[in-house]
């Protein structure tokens, strides 16, 4: 296959952070009303795109969750004023990170992410009902990526191989 040129890795990457953007804040309800929200936009972009290096080699479950955490902290903290709540929440973080680097890992820019991006699907189909976009808690998630191991394992897939399954047959 050809190279693509620096325009069109540029284009693919904006198509991706806008996507994840969209999909991550549909039905979430992350700022506050009757605010300018560029600056956080710009923000929450940069810290996704500053995440592919770190995903170029593999990176433990452990230090993704970290990653994750971190990432909702350090937007939290720098736009309080701009989030509804005055922080994000941690299930819009997940399912950010989450879903930039199934992107990213699908277009094989870095390889397999440890987790995957939950959503309503993906909590149905592990036997939870909870709304994602409503998630604050680390040990609830971890509880729920115990249940996508087990369904994964049945499958003999990794986690995000089984998500991208089931995205599939969902779609």
């Amino acid at each position: 296959m050809k190279k693509i040129t620096e325009n069109q890795e540029n284009f693919i990457a904006q198509i991706i952070l806008s996507n994840t953007q969209g999909s991550s804040f549909q039905r979430a309800y992350v700022y506050k009303e009757d605010i300018d929200k560029q600056e956080f936009v710009k923000a929450f972009r940069n810290k996704l795109e500053s995440l592919k290096e770190t995903y170029r080699k593999e990176v433990s479950e452990e230090d993704h969750i970290k990653n994750i955490e971190k990432f909702r902290e350090e937007l939290s903290q720098k736009f309080p004023d701009i989030l509804k709540g005055g922080k994000m929440r941690f299930g819009i973080a997940q399912k950010a990170v989450n879903l930039y680097l199934k992107f990213l890992w699908c277009l094989e820019y870095i390889n397999k992410p440890p987790h995957c991006p939950i959503d309503r699907t993906v909590l149905t189909k592990v036997g939870y009902d909870i709304k994602w976009t409503e998630l604050d808690d680390m040990k609830k998630y971890k509880e729920i990526i115990k249940s996508i191991k087990v369904k994964a394992e049945e499958k003999n897939q990794s986690i995000a191989e089984w998500e991208l399954d089931l995205w599939q047959n969902h779609h």
